[in-house]
């Protein structure tokens, strides 16, 4: 996501890192996706609400000069992120997009 982030801004004149942020904080406190690591037995979700997951994050991001190459954070669909993507006509085949419009972020799904 950083990477697709860095794309935008390179395309939008904005900053990569606000971008990010943005997604990050449109995903989680809308409900959509958790945020967490891969453990053992797969996705385990950070404990704390969902803004302390948001910073944990960013934190993680910051600590590693946003190249974290995977070792951030992942993020999972949360059940409300299923049932959106469940009407969608190509679920399972969907991409979260965000776009920089004049100071202002587009956030829409769409598919590959």
């Amino acid at each position: 996501m950083i990477g697709w982030a860095r794309e935008v801004a390179a395309e939008d004149g904005g900053d990569f890192r606000s971008t990010a942020i943005a997604v990050i904080e449109y995903q989680v406190l809308g409900g959509l996706m958790a945020a967490g690591e891969i453990g053992d037995d797969g996705f385990e979700e950070w404990p704390g609400t969902p803004a302390e997951t948001v910073r944990n994050a960013v934190e993680k991001c910051e600590a590693l000069n946003w190249e974290p190459f995977g070792a951030a954070c992942w993020l999972s669909n949360a059940e409300a992120g299923d049932v959106r993507l469940s009407w969608w006509p190509a679920a399972g085949r969907a991409k979260f997009l965000v776009r920089g419009n004049g100071g202002r972020l587009a956030c829409s799904w769409y598919s590959w």
